[in-house]
């Protein structure tokens, strides 16, 4: 078929301020014999169709041998009637009366065109003589895993005339007992008429859906996801397009990198699921290798052979071929009348020179550092947008250069990417990793080495794999195996200056049952370990003597050492048999072996040479609980990750918690998880709405004392079941970009332009203690006191904090102006001998609630001159700060687990203490219901330590988040809208009596860096 007229296309397909092309793989499409049936009803309602009619689709379809069908016909022809392509032309209407023999005949393998709207989306049902079109839902297109749609605006793109459809492609998992495995990958998605905007793919109106495997194999799904004019020529291409059936044709080379020398073995791949390879009347297949300028260097011709539903075949370079260190690509062509199948990949000659010229990062408290200037992390996630998860095992890096190309110009700046699932599969045996892996690996740096791009490889997730071990953190052969497994990593890049490690994404402890919960895993290594580290906690003279401290502690009758009971864990009314203060001592231990796993672990990356290479472990929001916690391993590490995904009402707070005094703290990973509507099929957010959040998240990450972020993921994973794997990521399973990818790029630029004044960030005044002996006890508050207390400290009094554990808070003495102790109930001794001691210098505590006993609930301490008594909350508390009532309510559950102090006026008690002073309210005021009470509580307390803000604001409304981050020369401040209305902010910097003026949009944010001085202006990123 001769190529279209541009003017044509472009006047059907596209709009005033698009222009778009027709892909090569539509143009190539030849004109067939096929049968066709197509579904017609007169009247039937055409809903976000293209208001076709009968004459025009058969005018369109002249050239096959079409079978009109109506709803009666429809559900009998496609059980009996072997149709090339089912044409469905109503847009989202469908006849649901046939709906059974539709699935039956997609699941048969059967090809597909639907025509306008959202496929399946509208059921319609005959009332009499009139058809009614039941409510829009997901209910039907989601049994085919398209699971959900949105409409796709701006650019130019006219309001609801395109829509983006998630694609799931995946329906079971590879690794049953893993939490991060992929699945078959059951089809790929390609987009047929993308919409380009300075050169982003930003929208696919039409895309084809090849079913390679699972229960719909064979079958090719067009969809024309438009509502607007469509014209013959187009349809009758698409329906030739969609006759042809799922076919996937690659070429791949046997190793991603080769080392110089060596000479590569390419093969090719034909995959027709149906088995009908004489349909395409294979003849032969070239390959052509060229080299990075583009020049061709070899020419091949590939003998095949048909094997069952795939042609194969491999061919070997010449020896005489010389390549030179570098990327080559691979371009195969397969002549297949009635059209050419061709295919791109790529393979590394391995480049020393290139690998081994990366610049190191390094860090202090608060940033990276490159070449010795700040480096604010703008980063993504990335794998691969073709085979994902299975990047390492199906390499292809001619891919790899493409999307780390649009990454650099996009502005990110560091990838992170790594091993999720299969670890059995790159290491069969301890000590033996599949060389092919490596290789790619090899070819994964080489490519992010090409575009400066530092790397972040994370090795394991959620729990370390354990190759036949009990214990995935304490049996010796499964930590011997896991040290094997980094070093077979780590020993290739002794060169490799920055490549970042990641231990471990997002680890619990320990049992595999009871993933992102801290439980027992009941095995005898553990319970060997728990009786040590038992010993060494309480130490005795004898054991009767250990056994018996351990009794009173624990206030139980039995003597037994062994782990805590499931039932201890449990927060119920009645204790019955249970052991709660037990499972303190678990967590603690639980903290301590996985710092001990860290340790164990770390030579092998220590032992390749290397000191410039920094680790982490990239922990998600289950680490400020009581899952392996950012604020005990710390100090383990080079630099802290939090990955925030599902506090999206307290952001800040997370960023907060996951900061600690002395090390970065990097978001290392931040997205938006996907959310429905009660009926299933309405997502939760619009995609813009996810954008407005997810910048939300990402301005937070440098506002709230952060590095920057680690976005997930550049391209959707669909290979993954899961739902909502399929509606996370920065391009939809088309490759089209989100409207969240534009946030991403304001940042990035206004980091990349300004981010190198960000030094020597001043130290908070103000320290939060987090009351973590509480935290891990059952019937727990700890996490909604610190969370309040967060939020009253920033919004409400707008001074920022540095937290710091119960455990640990040695490390921020002699820095900390004010220290708040949010409800804490019980106080381990070290701790509150730490506080006693900075009050004692000069620094103000603040403390609410009860607090006499330590962590085994054993009362120990009381304050001079004062005596009280410990009894529960009312629902309603009046209190007295600073002259003013209020009104404290305390309801629900808290009724029969919170306890007050009784003072004899209802009022805070200020005791004087060395040079500082101690502040307790007799209430837990972070648990009760009155921001504004504690706001005055807190308030009370600056002004005793002398705290006072570094800016004011007009309006003062908590609904915006100000967050000024104060560095040496200049003042970032962040502005955070948590409101529906946008709002004018007038801001005046404190200490330069400077004024500023800036517009924060509703639910998002704007930025403002000011000279720290003079408070002039040096740049904005307000968003439009």
């Amino acid at each position: 078929m001769a190529k279209l007229p541009r003017r044509k296309f472009l006047k059907t397909i596209g709009s005033a301020a698009v222009a778009t092309a027709l892909p090569s793989v539509i143009l190539g499409a030849q004109s067939q014999s096929a049968s066709i049936g197509l579904f017609w009803e007169a009247g039937f309602p055409s809903i976000q169709g293209c208001d076709l009619t009968l004459e025009t689709l058969q005018q369109a379809l002249k050239e096959f041998a079409v079978t009109v069908l109506n709803e009666r016909d429809l559900s009998a022809q496609l059980n009996t009637t072997r149709f090339d392509l089912l044409i469905t032309p109503y847009g989202s209407a469908f006849p649901k009366r046939a709906w059974p023999a539709m699935l039956k005949y997609l699941r048969d393998g059967g090809n597909w065109l639907n025509i306008g709207g959202i496929p399946l989306s509208r059921p319609v049902v005959r009332t009499g003589t009139e058809w009614r079109a039941e409510p829009k839902q997901a209910t039907f297109h989601k049994k085919l895993g398209i699971t959900h749609s949105f409409p796709v605006n701006g650019h130019g793109l006219k309001p609801d005339e395109n829509y983006a459809l998630y694609v799931r492609l995946s329906s079971s998992n590879n690794e049953p007992d893993e939490a991060g495995s992929d699945g078959p990958h059951e089809g790929v998605v390609r987009p047929l008429m993308p919409v380009f905007i300075e050169n982003r793919m930003v929208a696919a109106p039409v895309i084809q859906v090849d079913r390679l495997l699972g229960e719909f194999a064979g079958g090719r799904w067009v969809l024309a996801n438009l509502s607007r004019s469509i014209e013959s020529w187009t349809i009758t291409i698409l329906a030739q397009r969609a006759a042809q059936g799922a076919t996937r044709f690659e070429v791949r080379s046997d190793f991603a990198s080769y080392k110089p020398g060596e000479v590569p073995t390419l093969s090719v791949e034909l995959l027709r699921p149906k088995g009908d390879l004489q349909k395409l009347a294979i003849k032969d297949c070239s390959i052509e290798v060229s080299n990075s300028s583009d020049q061709i260097v070899s020419r091949l011709q590939v003998p095949l052979n048909a094997e069952g539903a795939k042609v194969i075949g491999s061919v070997k370079l010449p020896d005489s071929v010389k390549l030179a260190p570098g990327l080559y690509k691979v371009h195969a062509k397969l002549n297949a009348p009635p059209r050419d199948l061709t295919h791109t990949s790529g393979f590394w000659i391995y480049d020393e020179a290139l690998l081994t010229r990366g610049k190191p990062l390094t860090v202090d408290k608060h940033f990276f550092y490159r070449d010795g200037r700040v480096f604010p992390v703008t980063g993504t996630t990335y794998m691969a947008s073709d085979k994902h998860r299975r990047y390492l095992f199906e390499p292809n890096p001619l891919v790899w250069d493409n999307d780390f190309r649009a990454m650099k110009e996009a502005g990110v700046n560091m990838v992170r990417t790594g091993i999720w699932t299969g670890w059995k599969k790159y290491m069969p045996e301890p000590g033996r990793v599949d060389e092919a892996t490596l290789r790619a690996f090899d070819a994964f740096l080489l490519t992010a080495h090409k575009y400066d791009i530092p790397v972040i490889f994370t090795f394991f997730a959620f729990l370390p794999e354990t190759w036949g071990g009990e214990n995935a953190y304490l049996d010796p052969r499964s930590v011997k195996a896991q040290q094997q497994f980094i070093s077979a990593f780590t020993q290739r890049c002794h060169r490799v200056d920055d490549v970042l490690w990641d231990f471990i994404n997002e680890p619990s402890f320990c049992s595999p049952k009871y993933l992102w919960n801290c439980r027992p895993n009941y095995d005898a290594h553990e319970q060997a370990a728990w009786k040590q580290w038992l010993r060494d906690r309480y130490p005795a003279a004898t054991d009767e003597e250990h056994r018996s401290n351990l009794q009173e502690l624990w206030r139980t009758t039995d003597e037994s050492l062994d782990l805590p009971k499931l039932q201890d864990f449990e927060s119920v009314h009645l204790i019955d048999e249970r052991l709660p203060l037990k499972t303190l001592d678990y967590r603690l231990f639980a903290q301590e072996m996985f710092i001990r796993w860290v340790r164990a672990v770390t030579p092998a990356i220590r032992s390749n040479g290397n000191t410039k290479q920094l680790i982490t472990v990239g922990q998600d929001e289950a680490g400020l609980g009581d899952s392996p916690n950012i604020q005990f391993f710390s100090n383990e590490i080079d630099f802290t990750s939090l990955h925030n995904w599902w506090n999206n009402d307290d952001l800040l707070w997370d960023s907060v918690l996951a900061k600690t005094p002395s090390k970065l703290s990097l978001m290392e990973e931040t997205g938006v998880m996907f959310y429905e509507k009660a009926d299933g099929g309405a997502p939760w957010r619009s995609e813009q709405e996810v954008s407005n959040l997810l910048e939300r998240k990402m301005a937070l990450s440098f506002a709230a004392d952060g590095a920057g972020f680690v976005e997930w993921i550049w391209n959707t994973n669909p290979y993954m079941n899961s739902t909502n794997e399929v509606g996370i990521g920065f391009h939809r399973v088309d490759g089209t970009a989100k409207p969240e990818l534009e946030p991403f790029l304001r940042i990035a630029k206004f980091m990349a332009q300004h981010g190198h004044h960000l030094r020597d960030r001043a130290a908070e005044p103000v320290a939060l203690v987090i009351p973590h002996s509480q935290m891990f006890s059952p019937r727990s508050f700890a996490h909604e006191a610190t969370r309040r207390a967060v939020r009253a400290l920033y919004y409400y009094c707008g001074v920022p904090v540095q937290a710091v554990s119960e455990y640990t808070v040695n490390e921020y003495s002699g820095q900390a102006k004010l220290i708040v102790v949010p409800s804490p109930r019980v106080l381990s001794e070290k701790c509150w001998k730490t506080l006693v001691a900075e009050a004692s210098r000069g620094a103000t505590v603040a403390i609410s609630g009860p607090f006499y006993e330590d962590e085994h609930w054993l009362s120990k301490r009381h304050l001079p001159n004062t005596f009280v008594k410990v009894v529960p909350v009312a629902q309603s508390e009046g209190i007295s700060i600073g002259g003013r009532q209020y009104l404290v309510r305390y309801e629900g559950e808290k009724l029969q687990r919170i306890e007050k102090v009784v003072f004899p006026h209802d009022m805070p008690l200020i005791v004087k203490q060395g040079s500082g002073f101690i502040i307790w309210s007799p209430l837990p005021l972070e648990l009760g219901d009155s921001m504004d009470a504690l706001a005055a509580f807190y308030r009370l307390a600056l002004s005793q330590a002398r705290v006072t803000p570094v800016f004011s604001s007009f309006p003062r409304t908590p609904s915006v988040l100000v967050l000024p981050s104060v560095f040496r020369d200049v003042v970032l401040y962040t502005f955070i809208s948590e409101s529906n209305n946008d709002r004018m902010m007038a801001v005046t910097h404190l200490q330069s009596r400077s004024r500023f003026n800036v517009m924060v949009p509703a639910q998002r944010t704007a930025t403002v860096l000011i000279d720290r001085r003079t408070g002039r202006v040096l740049a904005t990123d307000e968003r439009g």
